[in-house]
Parts: C-alpha cells; structure tokens; sequence
C-alpha cells in the first residue's frame, strides 16, 4: 500500500483518479491506542500521552494498491463505555472495522471480542473485521496470549495482527490487508 502523494491526492484532480472509497472504523477500549494508531499512520509520529477521544474524528488517506488507488476514510471512535452506544452509528454502514486491544490489559480483548461479535450481528452488510493488538512494544507486560487470539481470529474469519503504535510496527500491514480485501466489498 502506497500513498498517493501531492495537493491534490484524494481530491480526484491529479493524475490518479480514487476508483474505489471506503469506510474503515477504528473501534476499542479507552485507552487502548486508537488515536495513536491514527496519528502514526497520518504524521508517522507517536505522542506518549494523548488526551481521550470524546468525539469522532475522520481522515482520508488516498493509497495505491496494486493498480488500483483507493480512498481509505478512517474514523477513529471515542472509547468511553458512555459513548459505546454511539458505535454502532459508525460501524453499521461501514466497509471494514478495525477492532483494537491492548495486550497488555485482557479485559480489553473481552471487550473488543464482544465488538466483533456485535458488528457481525448489527452490520447492514459483510464488513471485514481487523482484530488489533497495540502495543506490541511492551513484551514483558503482554497479558493476552497471541495464540488465543490467533484461534478466535481464524474460527471468526478476522484479520489477526499485533501492532505498536510507538514503534510504527505492522500499521501500514494492517490497512493494506484490509484494503486488499475491501473492494470486494464494494
């Protein structure tokens, strides 16, 4: 996956006209590094404190993938239990879900497994489901084992991946997986 770059990437005036646009929602826990995820993925940089998410935010990235160029919108979603009911507003009409957990903390994987139980159940359609585990950085602090969640990932037909936020590990791998899989979707 490869951005399109210049001023007028993603607006459809430059050379590379956006044949395909998608929806991806970025879900999770509080705390669990959605908005991290975002930043590195936009600025390649990495705050190590953010303040939380209370409302949602959105940002378009044009990529090339394959011979195709995509626009990918990207909604990062507040985690707070008050705003949980909110959710469903952003994912039910989505392309894809980035569903996010922190390794380090397992109530967070409860958490984002009964996100992905529930965007299967509420979905108007078939989006495809990207389970994240952040901050793959802290090895001596991982709580959640990869092979649970590989085996819960493969019997529910999700994407598997462990990112770090800090470290820029696998981010660009998780949406070029998911955009791989997104135009069949469309």
């Amino acid at each position: 996956i490869v951005d399109v770059k210049g001023p007028n990437a993603g607006t459809g005036t430059n050379q590379h006209r956006v044949q395909h646009a998608f929806k991806v929602v970025l879900l999770g826990a509080p705390a669990v590094g959605k908005t991290s995820l975002i930043g590195w993925y936009v600025r390649g940089e990495f705050k190590e404190r953010r303040a939380a998410t209370h409302f949602a935010d959105c940002i378009a990235r044009t990529t090339f993938l394959d011979d195709s160029v995509l626009k990918l919108e990207v909604w990062d979603t507040p985690g707070a239990d008050r705003y949980r009911s909110h959710a469903f507003l952003y994912y039910t009409r989505c392309h894809g879900s980035i569903v996010v957990y922190d390794m380090t903390a397992p109530d967070t994987y409860r958490w984002a497994q009964a996100m992905c139980r529930e965007i299967v159940v509420k979905s108007t359609h078939n989006p495809i489901i990207a389970l994240v585990g952040n901050k793959a950085d802290l090895v001596s602090g991982r709580a959640v084992e990869s092979r649970e969640v590989e085996a819960y990932a493969r019997n529910n037909s999700l994407i598997f991946m462990e990112v770090s936020a800090k470290a820029g590990r696998n981010l660009n791998t998780v949406l070029a997986a998911m955009a791989k899989l997104l135009p069949e979707c469309d």
